[in-house]
């Protein structure tokens, strides 16, 4: 990691963007400018030859003269070893400016005016050739000479390329940030898009990404196809090719409400469900995106957090921050037609829902709120189940996607969390079914084993947004994407598992390790201790494997004798536990990486 050199203050003016100035002007000797909100200064670094001493710092504030001001300056590009360079604004001018003074002006586009929504220029780059390329708000591309002459404008619909109008149709190109090599140019927007064109051949050769432009919670992938839908706080649904990496373009859905849980029909992905603002929820017919089910169910008007179908196909869990599962049963599912009606809302939970999940035969529906209260019922008539022991082997549908539970007691591990810095975790799917990824408030994407019943387990952190992660979820396939909430990215990544790697060995379920705990009123309870005046169960295993040996050494009556190899007994604590830890230990057997 670099350490700064030496630091100066811009005053409270916001800084958007700093150039620095290749070749350096003089040795020993540093320029660089930075541009951003009513802010435009030129700074001069001399380093002294004195080992030791500290860097000298000059900064100027930049003047106009007689061009009209930009009051927010929003790019800037070098434009020669002179120091001359190209700079744009909410002005709507192009600017010649050397170092801290601009010389002279063009305008390319109308000043801002947010009463109006009149365009403004975003972005400003050197050509290969030494001309200019611009980008403006209202997606116009400008092109000009290696002064300020302008050449061409050309508009982004105008734009040739089997995308344009599928793009220009669900999105605007307000062009903020350009980055060019050779023919190319890649151009970001205000509104998180990233679109490759050929500024020579007037060319958009490829939408490379889009995104939400609020912050979003609810992702989930198709069953069966390549396809990833996200819903976001501003009511779209937008849709991605996980296996060509990319947004299907144009694919966006809509909504009246703001979108904070999705998901699939398990079954064959043909109905898609929508959790909504108001207590609203939307079953979808996919792919036609025609209505099946919208009702408001939360009479209280709040958010449906949660949303998750049972593996048969005939139970909707949706879960809502007025602290009810709102349980809805599908009739008649397939064939494009399906009824959809609310069975029962089942009460008792103290906080939020944040997840909802069902048994995997669906006979019970697990709640798990923000208070860190796990409550089930019987999806037959609703019925509070209130002793959470009788779950104590119930297998559950897969993926496992709830953060609390024994299962996952190792996401907890790190001593800084709180009850609410995971935000979401998911299980890994077959045949790599023994791991567990899960998001957190710091921006981190982290890896353990499935299940993780310790406190201390090994974990694998993963970093790659600038935000708190909303959401993780694994595909059929382990491909592993997470969402981020104020980034408004989607990272995608892909599962490794190493070959030739060692296991640690297996740890033993905390039940057995009960001595000196208070022993559990039930006839199994002596299960993983010793019973008072009996053998220990290393004892009574070596007493009967001794018993085996000498049976099995034992020479039938006329028969030759035969040697005999002492097996080496292994201690019990070592010992390969059954169930669901058979493959259990704390190291994580497999990484995550981008794909």
């Amino acid at each position: 990691m670099s350490t700064p050199v030496c630091s100066g203050s811009a005053g409270r003016q916001l800084i958007t963007a700093a150039y620095l100035l290749e070749p350096d002007p003089s040795p020993g000797q540093m320029a660089f400018c930075t541009v951003g909100d009513g802010h435009f200064k030129s700074w001069t670094v001399d380093f002294p030859k004195q080992t030791g001493a500290a860097p000298v710092v000059t900064q100027k504030k930049g003047t106009y003269g007689k061009c009209v001001a930009a009051r927010n300056p929003t790019d800037w590009a070098w434009r020669g070893e002179d120091g001359s360079a190209w700079m744009v604004g909410d002005s709507g001018h192009i600017y010649l400016a050397m170092r801290h003074s601009a010389m002279a002006s063009r305008q390319l586009a109308p000043p801002a005016q947010p009463q109006q929504g009149a365009a403004t220029l975003g972005c400003v780059a050197k050509l290969p050739d030494g001309r200019w390329i611009a980008g403006g708000l209202d997606g116009t591309i400008f092109i000009g000479s290696q002064g300020l002459e302008l050449e061409e404008a050309i508009r982004f619909p105008q734009l040739r390329g089997p995308d344009v109008q599928a793009f220009c149709s669900t999105s605007s190109a307000r062009l903020n940030s350009v980055s060019v090599r050779g023919c190319l140019a890649v151009f970001g927007t205000a509104n998180h898009a990233l679109v490759l064109v050929d500024y020579t051949r007037r060319q958009l050769v490829r939408v490379l990404q889009v995104a939400h432009a609020v912050e979003a919670w609810a992702l989930d992938f198709h069953p069966e196809l390549a396809i990833l839908a996200t819903g976001s706080a501003r009511g779209d649904v937008r849709f991605w090719n996980v296996a060509d990496r990319k947004p299907a373009v144009g694919k966006v859905l809509k909504t009246e409400w703001a979108v904070w849980s999705l998901a699939f029909l398990p079954t064959d992905g043909s109905l898609m469900a929508l959790g909504h603002d108001k207590g609203m929820v939307e079953v979808l017919r996919f792919p036609s995106l025609q209505p099946a089910f919208r009702e408001r169910l939360s009479h209280a008007g709040e958010r449906i957090s949660a949303l998750r179908f049972s593996n048969c196909g005939v139970w909707l869990a949706a879960g809502c921050w007025d602290q009810e599962v709102y349980l809805l049963k599908l009739t008649a599912v397939g064939d494009g037609n399906a009824e959809v009606l609310l069975h029962r809302v089942l009460s008792g939970n103290s906080s939020s829902i944040t997840t909802v999940m069902f048994s995997a035969d669906s006979q019970y529906v697990m709640s798990s709120s923000k208070d860190a209260q796990t409550l089930f019922w019987s999806t037959k008539d609703g019925a509070s189940q209130r002793h959470s022991s009788i779950f104590r082997d119930t297998r559950w549908q897969k993926p496992w996607t709830s953060v609390l539970g024994w299962h996952v007691i190792g996401i907890w591990g790190d001593p800084s969390y709180d009850g609410t810095d995971i935000n979401s975790a998911c299980q890994s799917n077959e045949p790599l079914d023994d791991l567990l990824a899960f998001g957190d408030d710091n921006g981190c994407v982290k890896l353990i084993r499935f299940p993780s019943p310790f406190t201390d387990p090994g974990v694998k952190v993963y970093s790659g947004h600038a935000s708190h992660v909303t959401a993780v979820k694994f595909s059929q396939s382990n491909v592993l994407v997470s969402l981020g909430g104020d980034d408004h990215s989607i990272c995608q990544w892909s599962l490794v598992k190493p070959r030739g790697v060692p296991q640690e060995q297996p740890s033993l379920h905390p039940w057995t390790q009960l001595a000196g705990a208070d022993e559990p009123q039930d006839r199994f309870a002596f299960l993983g201790r010793e019973r008072a005046g009996s053998q220990s169960g290393r004892e009574r295993r070596e007493t009967q494997e001794s018993k085996d040996l000498a049976r099995f050494a034992s020479p039938a009556p006329g028969s030759p004798q035969r040697p005999v190899a002492t097996p080496q007994v292994a201690d019990a604590t070592m010992r390969q536990p059954t169930g669901y830890y058979r493959n259990q230990s704390r190291g994580v057997g497999a990484a995550l990486q981008w794909s």
